[in-house]
């Protein structure tokens, strides 16, 4: 199998600025999914190796055996030793299905990252459905105040709730509506005397024949298939097409993101994603 890993890895600190919206002066919100893209990677045929998996597994059951020995008073240390059992785990998953699969994983963390505004950079879809909405409700009623004559804000957290259209699995769901936009959210909610706010993009792209061929034979093997595109210029309450561009393709399986079809980016492209140099139209790169 050939490694294929990405000739661009994102820095952590460049990560947390897009998480906070905070673009680098000349990186175009619209390269984030050729950013994002170049995130995938496929297994090297040493860590497929049996040694590499005897090694994780040896690793597993060495943290599994702490964990047993802990007090549940420890909290800490057990949600630490939870969490990299998890992550264990999630990676024998990785080793068990990529021979079978054949698709590089890609990490789904760039799913916050955030525009300017502070709303998703990404929009996603399912194969159904060109709609992509979230709607929060933020638990508040507005009651008058006998001593300003103002209305003020009064908080009910069981109402606040936070819909997503389509419904997507948590490892999606948890990076593209985190804490920071349930907290932009509410904020707005706020500042504006809403009881609620929703954001709807609708995907007016059109695919290649060979990528539409491409989902219909792999789409059984996955538990689901969504399309990643960059998000539109989000307007609260309004429903906003994104502008035609190639999306990423992506399948979910045991909680482990996989990627089907991906923008391919030219060397100029890659460029402008390191530079923010304007670059010419990629073209779609199709896996397994």
């Amino acid at each position: 199998m050939t490694n294929q890993t990405p000739s661009l890895l994102i820095p952590r600190l460049l990560h947390e600025r897009l998480v906070l919206g905070m673009w680098p002066e000349g990186l175009r919100p619209e390269l984030a999914v050729p950013l994002a893209a170049t995130q995938a990677r496929f297994m090297t045929e040493r860590e497929l190796s049996p040694e590499s998996i005897e090694r994780l597994v040896m690793q597993r059951d060495a943290i599994f055996g702490k964990l047993q020995d802990t007090l549940p008073v420890e909290e800490s240390l057990r949600t630490s030793l939870l969490q990299r059992h998890k992550n264990i785990c999630n990676e024998l998953d990785i080793r068990e299905l990529t021979p079978s699969l054949g698709f590089p994983t890609i990490n789904p963390q760039f799913l916050s990252w955030k525009t300017h505004s502070t709303y998703p950079a990404f929009s996603v879809y399912n194969i159904n459905s060109p709609i992509c909405r979230i709607t929060f409700k933020s638990g508040l009623q507005f009651a008058g105040n006998i001593f300003t004559a103002r209305t003020v804000p009064i908080l009910d957290p069981v109402a606040r709730s936070m819909q997503v259209e389509p419904e997507l699995p948590d490892v999606l769901k948890l990076h593209l509506v985190d804490d920071l936009l349930v907290s932009s959210f509410q904020l707005e909610c706020e500042e504006q005397r809403l009881d609620s706010v929703w954001i709807t993009a609708r995907y007016e792209g059109v695919m290649p024949q060979a990528v539409r061929d491409h989902i219909r034979a792999k789409q059984k093997l996955f538990d689901d298939v969504f399309i990643i595109a960059n998000a539109p210029r989000w307007q609260r309450n309004a429903i906003v097409s994104i502008a035609p561009a190639d999306p990423l393709v992506v399948g979910v399986k045991r909680g482990i993101v996989w990627l089907l079809a991906t923008y391919d980016l030219t060397p100029v492209e890659m460029l402008a994603v390191q530079t923010g140099v304007e670059g010419d139209a990629g073209k779609f790169r199709i896996y397994n």
